[in-house]
């Protein structure tokens, strides 16, 4: 966490730059997109214990930040609207065949479907190419974070999960929490 806040100026101007763009489709008309109804993830892939676990630690620190809707996890994938791939970029593309590029490139990618109420999500975190634990975990954190309609990055917070360069950071940022908040709490 930073050692300075922020003003609510700058939390509102980072707020639109997260949330109003996106990393890979910017359509320009800046509308908000987030969920209306309870999230059910279903893992796909290999489900490895510490990832599993991280998975889950995210989730509760969600449901303690986000008000109206709740997260959760499935073992019914007809029940789900998200879906959380562990495993490689090859076998990735099989899922998301019209991505193939984007996958290609990223070591982790969030896909949401639906505006402005998402209605479905997907993920990917390569186990592979993202080698250490440490990786791993941030990917998870960003990706899922993304597709709760948080879907760009930028340089402007090294400490936030949405920071655009390389980083492990494993935890929200205060002013992550203040935009996730400020997306669903209000």
């Amino acid at each position: 966490n930073s050692v300075f806040s922020q003003t609510q100026q700058e939390v509102v101007n980072y707020f639109n730059s997260i949330c109003r763009k996106s990393e890979y489709n910017d359509d320009g008309n800046g509308g908000l997109k987030k969920w209306n109804k309870d999230i059910f993830i279903y893992v796909k892939g290999q489900k490895i214990d510490y990832l599993m676990s991280e998975l889950q630690s995210i989730i509760n620190e969600l449901n303690q930040i986000i008000d109206p809707i709740h997260i959760r996890i499935t073992n019914d994938e007809l029940k789900s609207n998200f879906t959380v791939f562990f495993g490689s970029h090859d076998d990735y593309k099989k899922i998301l065949k019209y991505k193939d590029v984007l996958i290609d490139d990223n070591w982790g990618l969030a896909t949401i479907y639906g505006n402005p109420n998402i209605v479905y999500a997907t993920i990917y975190v390569d186990i592979y190419r993202a080698k250490s634990v440490e990786a791993q975990k941030h990917l998870l954190r960003e990706e899922l974070t993304q597709c709760l309609g948080l879907m760009n990055d930028t340089y402007d917070y090294p400490e936030s999960i949405f920071y655009q360069g390389w980083t492990e950071t494993n935890q929200y940022a205060d002013i992550d929490i203040k935009l996730i908040k400020m997306l669903y709490n209000n």
